[in-house]
């Protein structure tokens, strides 16, 4: 019997049935395409597919690509929170009150602001701004989300704590959020529906340094308008769509928006930075020999070429 899922690189499991997986799906660059760099191995189609799937009855699962680019930052900025993390276990620091509240200690959801904390949010230039209109979306949905009132609460708090002068600026990592990847809307534009909309998936992965499993995987999926981005177009989200071109989300259809979230352990995390670093590996060793092959055949036309035109 072959391997059912020949892809998975790493799954985690959770005794309430919840699990995530990630899967590496990786493709190679093409020496014998007029834009292609062999050298360069993966293609900018390349990337690791992170799903997350618990027993929610309004769907089961859902899914985010993490693109090739951001595989060298995540391993670079997971490895600086892991040593955070393991320094503060190592030298336990006594948090004040106001170090423990919400406003510093519980994240946002969803959105251009998942993963970071409101009192992380007021400390940039339109950060009030967003905050409210982040306050605002999360009561006009509350009746619909009731865990909203977490993240409810922990604006108000931080906005009376700016407000009385308290709110702590400039806090030392070790007492909050690290961002590890942050989250960025990637629309599945060979999919969309009739309605003009695209499906649209978000991931992000965060160090929360006061849980025991400290590893945040945030994954948000819904449907929302896309469009090309102009060059001088004001424009609310951009990502990088299929082949680098630059696309933009008009808006967010909330009413169908799903969020899960997983919390990884340490040994966890490390493993899941360890099998993606082992199937590069892998994929490497596997196409090297062809790349380099593609790569100095391509050198070698080109010469010819130029020496004819000469």
């Amino acid at each position: 019997m072959k391997a059912e899922n020949p892809y998975d690189i790493f799954n985690a499991f959770r005794a309430n049935g919840a699990s995530i997986h990630a899967k590496a799906c990786f493709s190679r660059e093409d020496g014998n395409e007029k834009t292609g760099k062999p050298l360069a191995a993966f293609n900018h189609f390349s990337r690791v597919v992170v799903t997350i799937i618990d027993k929610d009855e309004k769907a089961k699962y859902v899914e985010a690509n993490i693109q090739y680019e951001k595989l060298t930052e995540i391993e670079a900025r997971g490895r600086y929170a892991l040593n955070l993390y393991l320094e503060k276990e190592r030298n336990p620091v006594m948090e004040t009150a106001g170090d423990s509240s919400p406003a510093y200690t519980v994240t946002i959801k969803s959105g251009k602001l998942s993963g970071k904390t409101p009192a992380q949010v007021l400390q940039e230039p339109d950060g009030q701004k967003l905050l409210n209109a982040q306050y605002q979306w999360l009561a006009d949905n509350l009746a619909k989300y009731p865990k909203n009132k977490e993240q409810m609460d922990a604006i108000m708090d931080a906005a009376r704590l700016k407000k009385e002068g308290k709110l702590k600026t400039g806090l030392p990592v070790s007492s909050g959020i690290f961002t590890i990847l942050e989250a960025v809307p990637l629309p599945l534009i060979r999919k969309k529906k009739a309605d003009g909309t695209c499906p649209v998936r978000e991931i992000s992965i965060n160090c929360n340094l006061s849980k025991n499993a400290p590893f945040e995987v945030n994954i948000s999926n819904y449907d929302a308008p896309v469009m090309a981005v102009s060059k001088d177009g004001l424009q609310e989200v951009t990502a990088e769509g299929s082949g680098g071109n630059k696309i933009n989300v008009q808006r967010k259809d909330k009413k169908n928006e799903v969020y899960k979230k997983f919390n990884l352990t340490v040994g966890e995390f490390v493993s899941f930075l360890d099998h993606i670093n082992v199937a590069k590996e892998i994929f490497l060793n596997t196409y090297s020999a062809i790349l380099m092959k593609e790569a100095i055949e391509a050198d070698n036309e080109n010469r010819k070429n130029a020496e004819n035109a000469d």
